[in-house]
C-alpha cells in the first residue's frame, strides 16, 4: 500500500512549516474580506418592523396608500344641495320635491307671482282632516241698510270647495268662533282703486290661521256694483282667503281685475297644486 506523503498528511491536520508566510496571508486576507462585509452588508431590519408586518397581512387599503404617499385616485364630487345649519335632511326632500313639482307645472299654474311676494313661502291652510273652516258674516247696520246679497260669498266658498283640496266651509252663528271674517264696506278709497281686499293671518311656516275679506258694495268711483260684479269680487277674494295669489293671465279668476265668473283650469290647478303640498318655505339656498 502507498504511503499518503507526509506533507499532506501534516498540511491538513497541523498546517505546513514550509508555508507560514502564506497560510497568514490568507487568514489575513480572509479577515479583511469579513470586516468589508460586516461594513457594506444591509442591516437586518429590527425585530419591530418585521412584527408589524406578519406573513398574514392583508393588502392595504386605498387609504391605507394615500397615507404612506402614493397619488390617491381623483374622485369628482357628485354636485348635491348641503342643507343649512338647522335643516332636517328630511325637509330638504320635502323643498326639493316641492320645487320639482312646481317647475313640472311650468305654465300650466301661476306661483310665480306667490313665491315672489311671499319669498318663496307657500301659504294655505292646514290639512283639516274634515273639520270645516268657520266662517262668520258681520251683519251690521250698513249690512242691513245695502240688503246686502249674502249668496254671493255663499256660491264664491261653494265653488272653491268643490274642488278636491280638502277645504269645506261651515257658516256659523253668532256665538261661533270664525276663522273667516267677512265684511261690507260702502267703497274703498280711490287711491285703492278696489272693489274687495283680503287679510291674512300666517305663521312663519306658511300655515294660514285666519282670514278677513272686506268687499265693498261700490266702485272707488261711487258707481253702484250689480250682482254679477259682487260675486266675481267675492270669488277672487276667496281665492287670497284660502292662499293664492294673482295671476298674469286674463281669462283667470285670480287676475287682478276678473272678468270671468268662474274657475279657469289655471285656478284649478294652481290651488290643487298649492294643497298637495305642505306649507312653508320652498327655498333650498341659505
Amino acid at each position: 500500500m502507498l504511503e499518503p506523503d507526509p506533507s499532506q498528511r501534516q498540511f491538513s491536520v497541523t498546517g505546513n512549516s514550509r508555508f507560514p508566510t502564506v497560510l497568514l496571508a490568507l487568514v489575513a486576507g480572509l479577515l479583511g474580506l469579513l470586516a468589508i462585509g460586516r461594513l457594506t452588508a444591509p442591516a437586518a431590519p429590527p425585530p419591530a418592523v418585521a412584527e408589524a408586518l406578519p406573513d398574514t397581512a392583508v393588502p392595504p387599503t386605498p387609504q391605507r396608500r394615500a397615507e404612506v404617499g402614493t397619488l390617491a385616485p381623483t374622485i369628482r364630487p357628485v354636485p348635491v344641495v348641503v342643507p343649512k345649519a338647522g335643516t332636517p335632511v328630511l325637509d330638504l326632500m320635502v323643498r326639493l320635491e316641492a320645487q320639482r313639482r312646481i317647475r313640472r307645472a311650468g305654465s300650466a299654474v301661476y306661483l310665480d307671482s306667490l313665491l315672489a311676494e311671499g319669498d318663496s313661502l307657500l301659504r294655505r291652510w292646514p290639512d283639516r282632516r274634515g273639520d270645516p273652516i268657520k266662517v262668520g258674516l258681520v251683519r251690521d247696520s250698513l249690512f242691513e241698510a245695502a240688503k246686502v246679497d249674502e249668496r254671493v260669498i255663499r256660491e264664491a266658498m261653494a265653488q272653491w270647495a268643490g274642488l278636491p283640496i280638502g277645504i269645506r266651509f261651515e257658516f256659523t252663528g253668532e256665538g261661533g268662533v270664525p276663522e273667516i271674517m267677512v265684511q261690507w264696506i260702502e267703497r274703498f278709497d280711490s287711491v285703492l282703486a278696489r272693489t274687495g281686499q283680503t287679510d291674512l293671518s300666517v305663521t312663519f311656516d306658511g300655515a294660514i290661521t285666519g282670514a278677513t275679506i272686506t268687499l265693498a258694495l261700490q266702485a272707488p268711483n261711487g258707481r253702484l256694483l250689480d250682482r254679477g260684479m259682487l260675486a266675481n269680487t267675492a270669488l277672487h277674494e276667496v281665492g287670497h282667503a284660502l292662499g293664492l295669489a294673482h295671476s298674469d293671465r286674463r281669462g283667470d279668476m285670480m287676475y287682478p281685475e276678473p272678468t270671468t265668473s268662474s274657475l279657469s283650469p289655471r285656478d284649478r290647478r294652481t290651488i290643487e297644486l298649492i294643497y298637495g303640498l305642505p306649507p312653508g318655505s320652498i327655498r333650498t339656498e341659505p
